[in-house]
């Protein structure tokens, strides 16, 4: 594949929305997009791939879902999931993206900041494979992300014009990477959990695109790699399975508020219970009793 001039200062007439699109725009051309799919993400030249894994950072907001979803995203997932890119562009990918997470984002059709979590996922995911990072770099992920989890307020999920946001469902897929990465603590494996609770019941949002079973998988695996007792995990579903604000869950039938909590809650318990009911591992066999039991409390 030939990849033009990365600076070059070409107009994308679909490129129109936010100064991050420009951003993008200025520095790659709709032929080089185009062309980067059409030739499975292939770039044969090391240095070039590496440069342009860092300039495509500029295309995560694009507002055209065919370029944000199937070619950005996809891009680094074939990347990074074929260990193609090299550790300096991984930690530069690492902090862009958690500055991206850290920052108000200046894109205001919202797609910068959900896609940004996506692609950290891929760049986490890597970490639990072959592991670069530091112990620190680790606990800044945990910080970053869970910071980010508990502060979302945002939450479109699909939509046929513009595609994905998802900002749940993506800050959930880090989790999940964190929670199958052995190198992670029990500290930080309470961390997520607490993220993870925080999420469950958004005020008036009743979720409805496949939130409730992103948030169950890292719990899955954090349950998995078995640094919480069966005590602790039983303690913090009954927290999940709490009312409040509420006296209890009869009372939430009378507000909107209460409604979405109790569906949002009941999908959560639901999706976790299916994931793991039929299971013959004994970690999760284990948790059947507190499972079946917040089941109860909440149908």
């Amino acid at each position: 594949m030939k990849i033009t001039s990365l600076i070059l200062l070409t107009s994308l007439t679909f490129f129109t929305h936010t100064g991050l699109a420009n951003e993008c725009q200025q520095q790659i051309t709709s032929e080089d997009l185009k062309s980067l799919k059409t030739n499975d993400f292939t770039i044969k030249d090391d240095k070039k791939r590496n440069n342009f894994a860092i300039i495509l950072l500029n295309c995560l907001s694009h507002p055209d879902p065919k370029i944000r979803d199937e070619i950005v995203y996809q891009a680094y997932s074939a990347w990074l999931r074929n260990n193609e890119l090299e550790i300096k562009t991984l930690h530069t990918l690492l902090n862009k993206l958690q500055t991206i997470l850290t920052s108000k984002s200046i894109d205001s059709n919202g797609f910068e900041q959900p896609f940004a979590a996506l692609v950290l996922s891929e760049v986490v995911r890597v970490d639990r494979i072959t592991p670069y990072m530091t112990e620190q770099e680790r606990q800044t992920i945990v910080d970053v992300s869970t910071r980010f989890m508990s502060n979302i307020s945002d939450y479109r999920g699909f939509n046929e014009q513009e595609g994905w946001r998802h900002n749940v469902a993506h800050t959930a897929d880090i989790f999940l990477q964190l929670a199958l990465n052995k190198q992670v603590t029990k500290a930080q494996h309470q961390q997520i959990l607490t993220a993870i609770k925080q999420q469950i019941t958004p005020t008036n949002t009743f979720y409805t695109f496949g939130e409730p079973k992103r948030l169950a998988m890292p719990v899955v695996y954090i349950i998995l790699q078995n640094k919480l007792s069966a005590n602790e995990f039983a303690n913090w579903l009954t927290s999940v399975t709490s009312p409040a604000p509420f006296e209890n869950w009869q009372n939430v039938y009378q507000s909107e508020q209460g409604l979405a909590k109790l569906h949002n809650t009941r999908s959560f318990i639901h999706n976790l219970y299916a994931i793991t009911s039929n299971s013959k591992n004994p970690k999760l066999k284990a948790i059947q009793a507190s499972l079946q039991q917040a089941l109860k409390r909440v149908d």
